[in-house]
């Protein structure tokens, strides 16, 4: 899965992003603007982290997300 997939079923991937990052509001997710830009900067300011390691972190999850049943439907993959 890549990031442009992600944004494209935005909707579908917000419970697997629960999932694994329990802080982050949902208001937060549902924001206008760029949905990485936006999950980045929520990581940064409820985990305490640096921008980059925001930016490690939604590239492992992404490459963590596996496709179920419906091609481009995206759900949380093992360790998410």
């Amino acid at each position: 899965m890549n990031w442009q997939e992600v944004a494209t079923h935005w909707a579908r991937v917000i419970p697997a992003i629960k999932a694994k990052w329990a802080k982050v509001p949902d208001d937060a997710l549902l924001g206008p603007g760029d949905k990485r830009d936006l999950l980045a900067g929520e990581l940064e300011r409820q985990y305490g982290i640096q921008r980059k390691h925001a930016e490690l972190q939604i590239d492992r999850f992404v490459q963590e997300l596996t496709v179920a049943g419906t091609p481009g439907v995206p759900v949380a993959g093992k360790g998410a």
